[in-house]
């Protein structure tokens, strides 16, 4: 008979338990997040303290001329992140998301940890605005490379029918990363040119303990 020929049908395999692979994406989504904020705090803490960075290294009797000079320091970290998301897109492709945004962080923190402990203009002279320009540059790198390397990091882990929500949380770190410099700014009065001559180390100190 026809029942008797046909093959037994194959029994369905057990469905997955979905915990692990939420609790899974929960945790990629905070730790994309986390550093996001982390990165995107010292990369902005920059602008807001820009007052007191001319002071201390744009020398100019023109405060107005300092100041343009501080912003064009900033503005040269923003084109520094197109290669750097290329740059570690590739090292993500090739090692991995997550080592790739450990460097990020990594630089990230090397140079905010250098422009914190900086001597000024006065000690060093022309040589310490180049050295802030690149400390700035490699911010500028290591913040190219996070964001892009965060959001990708999401949409591989995330399930297809949440992926586009689940990354576009990412990009919350950057608003939130926003906020956190304003209250250190808000207590951080800017210095005299007349006192120019005291160290770059307290420039940034009142933002890294925040």
């Amino acid at each position: 008979m026809l029942g008797s020929d046909a093959a037994p049908a194959a029994a369905s395999p057990p469905l997955a338990d979905p915990a692990p692979q939420k609790q899974s994406t929960a945790k990629v989504i905070r730790a994309a997040v986390v550093g996001t904020v982390v990165e995107y705090y010292d990369f902005g803490i920059y602008g807001y303290m820009a007052t007191m960075v001319a002071t201390l290294f744009f020398v100019s009797e023109n405060d107005t001329a300092a100041l343009l000079g501080t912003f064009a320091a900033f503005a040269v970290a923003f084109f520094l992140r197109v290669p750097g998301g290329i740059f570690f897109g590739h090292i993500g492709d090739k090692f991995g998301r997550k080592t790739a945004l450990s460097w990020t962080i990594l630089l990230m923190v090397i140079a905010t940890a250098a422009m914190g402990l900086m001597p000024t203009y006065a000690t060093l002279g022309v040589w310490a605005t180049v050295l802030l320009v690149l400390a700035r540059c490699l911010q500028g790198f290591a913040a190219g490379g996070e964001l892009g390397g965060a959001n990708a990091f999401v949409s591989e882990s995330a399930p297809a029918r949440w992926r586009a929500t689940q990354t576009s949380m990412v990009n919350s770190g950057t608003y939130l990363a926003r906020w956190q410099p304003r209250s250190s700014r808000s207590v951080s009065p800017r210095p005299s040119r007349k006192n120019r001559s005291s160290s770059g180390r307290g420039a940034f100190r009142s933002c890294s303990a925040s």
